[in-house]
């Protein structure tokens, strides 16, 4: 097929995703396309079965549902493209490059082209190549990739929450510092597989094999890793936290009771009050803990990500590596605590409005306090601390990107070295802090 032909079913094409007179969608079924030179290309929705795409540049290309069933895409480049819902059973994807791609809810499990000319699938099973492609960064967010051989690809630092992983083949794979939330690995083969510093969540490993894998400073939140053999696996500074089934059975009552407490307006229920507990590398994420009182308690490791903390009482507390994720932490008392490298990322510490006593607005605010705090190396991005009071807390080396520290009181806080890139504060904000 000629280059000028090619153009032209690209142009039909586009005239026919916008709904325009004259337009065809592209069917290049078959079709010799290797070695083009084709960025952000819009094939969404093409039909491109069995295509050989072979070494073709096509960064930041537009492949939306785009039917690439058993296509070759060896070393292709495709770089921030994306491929939502793409088709891509049984396809070739040996050392391709999709940095930064979008793969969300894309298919890659096995199939194979029928031997009769037709586009159909027939039968028997291909598995899909992806062995050395390179996926850092990219998302593949409730992408099926059973059977899938992905031998020594790279998926550090992507996303693969809700991604189907069963049976696998991952050997000298690179996942560092990967987000495994819920991904299903049953019976995947990660044999020297790197997870170091990879945030794994509820992911299923059941019959998995990890011989020679780098397990260093994973952080492992309710995975159940009974019967896996880790023996021959390097699991130096792991982080084990137990799944909220595990908890005690009076933790479990005593959380039970505070949501009824919470819900009822105090008519019924208890208070929940675990001050001077030791709550280290415990799944709270997404608990109900507003107006709880935690003085003095330990929670280095623990998963509070999504956990509703609103005016809770958490002074003096221990929180270091704690995972606060998107938490409410509206009117919180942390005064006085550790949150050395702990993650707030997108957390709510803006004030909360106070009630009269017959229910009705006070016109009062509650701030977020934050005082005297050592939150150093804590990553802050995108965290609202409006009218938080920051008095002496030390921020040295935090993370506060897209912070938002309008009318914060600041003074005599610590930011030496703090990654103020995208903060929003008030104008004397850093002339009042030390």
């Amino acid at each position: 097929m000629t280059p000028d032909r090619i153009v032209n079913i690209i142009r039909l094409h586009n005239l026919w995703l916008a709904g325009r007179e004259g337009g065809a969608r592209a069917e290049l079924v078959r079709t010799d396309l290797s070695e083009l030179y084709l960025p952000r290309v819009n094939l969404s929705r093409a039909k491109l079965v069995g295509s050989n795409l072979r070494s073709t540049v096509m960064w930041e290309a537009k492949l939306q549902e785009a039917d690439l069933f058993c296509a070759n895409l060896e070393s292709c480049d495709l770089k921030k493209s994306n491929l939502t819902r793409a088709n891509l059973r049984g396809a070739r994807l040996r050392r391709t490059d999709l940095t930064e791609a979008v793969l969300n809810d894309a298919d890659f499990r096995p199939g194979r082209l029928a031997t009769t000319g037709t586009d159909e699938d027939g039968e028997g099973n291909s598995y899909t190549d992806m062995t050395h492609a390179v996926l850092r960064r990219s998302g593949l967010q409730g992408a099926n990739l059973e059977g899938v051989d992905l031998s020594s690809a790279t998926l550090a630092d992507s996303d693969l929450t809700e991604t189907v992983l069963r049976g696998a083949k991952l050997g000298r794979a690179n996942l560092s510092y990967a987000r495994l939330d819920r991904t299903d690995m049953t019976g995947a083969d990660l044999s020297s597989c790197n997870f170091s510093g990879a945030h794994l969540r509820r992911v299923v490993m059941a019959g998995a094999r990890l011989e020679g894998a780098n397990l260093q400073n994973a952080r492992l939140v309710g995975c159940d890793i009974s019967g896996l053999d880790m023996s021959r696996a390097n699991t130096t500074g792991i982080q084990l936290v137990k799944p909220q089934e595990a908890l005690a059975t009076s933790l479990r009552e005593l959380l039970i009771e505070h949501y009824r407490w919470v819900e009822t307006r105090g008519r019924a229920g208890k208070r929940a009050d675990v001050s001077g507990c030791d709550l280290s590398e415990t799944d709270l994420s997404g608990a109900m803990l507003g107006g709880a009182v935690m003085r003095e308690t330990r929670l280095v490791g623990s998963d509070l990500s999504g956990a509703k903390l609103s005016m809770c009482d958490m002074s003096g507390s221990d929180l270091t590596r704690c995972d606060l994720r998107n938490s409410d932490l509206t009117g919180v008392n942390l005064s006085d605590s550790i949150l050395v490298d702990a993650n707030m990322s997108g957390c709510d510490m803006t004030p909360v409005p106070l009630m009269a006593g017959d229910g009705s607005t006070s016109g009062r605010m509650w701030p977020a306090n934050l005082s005297n705090a050592t939150l150093a190396g804590c990553d802050l991005a995108d965290a609202d601390l409006t009218g938080c009071v920051l008095d002496g807390t030390n921020l040295q080396t935090a993370r506060l990107a897209g912070t938002i520290l309008t009318a914060s009181s600041i003074a005599g806080a610590r930011i030496e070295r703090a990654r103020l890139a995208r903060a929003i504060i008030v104008e004397d904000t850093v002339k009042r802090a030390v």
